[in-house]
């Protein structure tokens, strides 16, 4: 029986290692890993908005607490805000964006890097980038500004909507509610 015990007790041991060993990994190939160093062209694809735009976010939010590190091997605000960005970029699944290209992030630190960065641009930014015509002058301003662009008299404002992918519904009751025209499963968010 002792050896029993002996031999769960190594294969324990084994599969702790074997966890450490891949953390170490994650982290070696997070470390390496610069987004920035793509040409300009490749980040905005993969990121949507462009090197400058995302170097500005990352300064805006810069002095934000909770995206500093609190550990030693902790993500970096740059990668916190990077992830978060491709998120929004494509509204992929979490464990796809951080194991796409990004040096190995698991799920659930995509999933706090999400919530981090936009509880901290709604905090910080969104005033600044957001903002509905306080009075009747601003209100003709942008009336006459998308009339001259767009061709289009008494419009103040604009709605649009993505497609934000959800895992398969369980039980499939209603499942083509959820179906979208490329094929996969999503909720339509407008904004």
């Amino acid at each position: 029986m002792a050896f029993v015990a002996h031999i769960l007790v190594l294969n324990e041991l084994e599969q702790h290692q074997a966890i450490y060993a891949l953390k170490v990994q994650r982290r070696r190939l997070r470390d390496i890993y610069n987004p920035f160093d793509l040409r300009e062209y490749d980040f905005t694809k993969l990121f949507r908005i462009s090197k400058n735009l995302a170097l500005y976010i990352i300064d805006k939010l810069s002095y934000v607490q909770r995206l500093q590190r609190k550990r030693k091997n902790g993500l970096s605000l740059q990668l916190q805000v990077i992830v978060a960005i491709r998120f929004f970029a494509f509204g992929s699944f979490q464990r796809c964006v951080g194991q796409d290209n990004l040096g190995s992030i698991s799920q659930p630190s995509v999933s706090r890097c999400i919530t981090r960065v936009a509880t901290s641009l709604f905090e910080v930014c969104l005033s600044d980038w957001v903002r509905f015509p306080q009075n009747d002058a601003e209100r003709k301003a942008v009336e006459i500004r998308f009339r001259d662009i767009m061709g289009v008299p008494g419009i103040i404002g604009c709605i649009d909507g993505t497609q934000v992918a959800i895992a398969t519904p369980f039980p499939l009751d209603n499942e083509e509610a959820y179906k979208n025209h490329h094929g996969y499963h999503s909720i339509n968010c407008q904004l």
